[in-house]
C-alpha cells in the first residue's frame, strides 16, 4: 500500500504513540509506503522546530534534526509534476494532493478538516489516519 501522509500525521507518528505511529511502523516494517515532497518536507522540518514541541523532543532523548532524518528514511520523494490550485480552502494544503496526484498515489491520510471535507480528488481519497489503519489493519497484522 501506498500513501501520502501529511504534516500533522507524520508529525504525531514521531511524537506521541497511536494511530500515526502505528503507521510509521508499518513503513518501518515496509508495509506501507510513504510518499513526500520536497516542499512537504520544508514544512515537516519547521514544525518539528516549533517551541511547543521542544520539551517533548528532549524527553525523548532526541534532536528535532534526529526524528527529521528518521521521517526521511521512511519516506519516497515524488518530484512534483502536477501543481493543483484552487481545490482545497486552503491553498498551503494543496501540496499534498499535489504530491499524491504527481506521484499516482491513490491514498492521502490527513488529520486536516479541509482535505477531510474534500473526500475525494480524481482518484485520490483522503482519509484520517483511523480510516486507513481499520482498512488495512486486518491485512497487516
Amino acid at each position: 500500500m501506498e500513501a501520502v501522509l501529511d504534516t500533522n500525521v507524520l508529525i504525531s507518528g514521531v511524537l506521541w504513540k497511536g494511530i500515526p505511529f502505528q503507521l510509521l511502523q508499518w513503513a518501518e516494517n515496509r508495509k506501507l509506503a510513504i510518499y513526500t515532497s520536497h516542499e512537504i518536507l520544508e514544512e515537516v522540518h519547521r514544525v518539528l522546530h516549533y517551541p511547543k514541541f521542544r520539551k517533548y523532543i528532549h524527553n525523548m532523548g532526541v534532536s528535532s534534526n534526529d526524528l527529521f532524518t528518521k521521517l526521511i528514511s521512511l519516506c519516497t520523494i515524488v518530484r512534483v509534476t502536477h501543481t493543483v490550485k484552487g481545490v482545497c480552502v486552503d491553498a498551503d494544503d494543496e501540496k499534498f494532493i499535489s504530491c499524491a496526484l504527481s506521484g499516482n498515489i491513490e491514498v492521502l491520510i490527513s488529520g486536516d478538516k479541509h482535505l477531510l471535507d474534500i473526500g475525494k480528488y480524481l482518484f485520490i481519497r483522503i482519509l484520517t489516519a483511523k480510516e486507513f489503519y481499520q482498512k488495512n489493519y486486518d491485512l497487516w497484522t
